[in-house]
This record gives structure tokens, sequence and C-alpha cells, in this order.
């Protein structure tokens, strides 16, 4: 039985390890900056470069975020709030091809502005064509 193959109502192993880093990391008390070390230390050989090149990134250019770890991978948060997570190769589903850089949106957006945003971004890439 593959370790992606979920059971009739449970969760997959995936599912299950991402559950249990997430609460050893509430229960944990270790500095943001040592756990995402830590958590870079932990990954495969290529997705190490670019999480150590992406932390020294962000950490020169927005010295206002804090690092964290968030589900077991590296995170950088404003006033407590996760705005961006580095996701390893390894992480990734089977087929992906690189490693992935999330933005969470700004909390104080609203549906409406996020909409119309996307609605002008369509029509941007509509007219460019």
């Amino acid at each position: 039985m593959s370790t992606t193959a979920k059971k009739k109502g449970g969760f997959t192993a995936e599912e299950k390890a991402a559950m249990k880093a997430r609460a050893k990391e509430l229960k944990e008390q270790t500095d943001g900056e040592t756990a995402v070390r830590e958590a870079i230390a932990k990954m495969s050989p290529s997705d190490r470069a670019i999480a150590k090149k992406l932390h020294d990134l962000i950490t020169a250019a927005a010295p206002g975020l804090t690092p964290k770890t968030w589900y077991g991978m590296p995170a950088y948060a404003k006033d407590g709030k996760v705005v961006c997570f580095f996701i390893p190769v390894s992480d990734m589903p089977k087929g992906s091809a690189s490693s992935l850089i999330v933005a969470r949106p700004e909390p104080s957006r609203s549906r409406t502005a996020r909409r119309v945003g996307s609605a002008r971004a369509a029509n941007a890439r509509s007219t460019a064509v």
C-alpha cells in the first residue's frame, strides 16, 4: 500500500507527519532562527542549498519578518502570521519539477479586492495576447 493512499476516512502518512510536526512546533519553545536552521539541515543537499540561499535573501531583504517553522517547513512571519514558506522538492507531489515558495495573501485584503485584482490580471493577460 502506498504511503500516499488514503484509507477510508483516514489521513495519509504525509498528513499525519505534518500534523505531528506542527504539534511539536507549538509545544517547543525553540528560537525561530534555530528551528529554521534545523529544518534546513534535515533537507536533501539540493533543497538545502536553495533553502539556505532563500533564508539569507529573506532575512537580508525583509529584516522585519521573523523566521519560524510551519508544519516543519522554513517560514517567515510578520506579527505572528506566516507570510511565506518554502516547500522542498521532497515534499512536493510526485511529478513536480521544483521547490515551491509560497507567499500568503495579506489577511487585511477583502475577498472583493482579491476578485477585482484577479479580474484585472486576467484582463491584462487576455489583452496582452
